[in-house]
């Protein structure tokens, strides 16, 4: 009985974006004839509100990068050197367990390009994309200016320097 007025239903809840009530429903099919009961309208409605949400809710599914495609890579702080503080570059590969530590005098664009280069050499090749995360704003000057970006020159890190790093693997390192 309800099928000649599921098609109204249908554009009511499409209208309401999901909102309509039974009771609304049910008087408005009242008024176009409807004979049926309540309960019957309110049956429907349920179903026809449960395919439009299917159909219409947002679903955000997460990013999920390809094989290989993506090095991503951020700086932490390292230990002194001769006075010196070390700023150690770390690198990895998407879905891949290898990682890659360079250690850098200073984040400078000459520094962190060549400790980039010293990194694409070890994996042996280039990825598609690089990715990056706290950006200084003294190594890519051009790209923000200071004058359109507020905050502090440099950026601290927040990944924490491995226990494991001492003077010794940076002088293995240099050789």
């Amino acid at each position: 009985m309800i099928d000649d007025g599921r098609d109204l239903l249908e554009t009511w809840v499409a209208d309401s974006k999901g909102k309509i009530r039974g009771d609304e429903a049910h008087d408005k099919l009242v008024a176009l004839g409807y004979t049926g009961t309540d309960r019957t309208t309110r049956r429907a409605l349920a179903e026809i509100k449960a395919q439009w949400r299917l159909g219409s809710t947002r679903v955000n599914r997460p990013w999920i990068a390809e094989p290989g495609l993506w090095l991503q890579y951020d700086f932490a702080d390292g230990p002194l050197v001769a006075g010196r503080m070390v700023v150690l570059l770390v690198a990895w590969l998407a879905w891949s367990r290898y990682r890659v530590l360079v250690a850098l005098r200073d984040r400078t664009a000459p520094s962190v390009f060549a400790g980039l280069d010293r990194i694409l050499r070890i994996i042996g090749g280039a990825p598609t994309y690089l990715l990056t995360e706290n950006v200084p704003r003294n190594i890519f000057g051009l790209m923000s200016p200071p004058s359109l970006c507020a905050g502090p020159a440099v950026v601290p890190s927040r990944t924490p320097m491995p226990q494991w790093f001492d003077e010794r693997h940076l002088l293995a390192a240099a050789s």
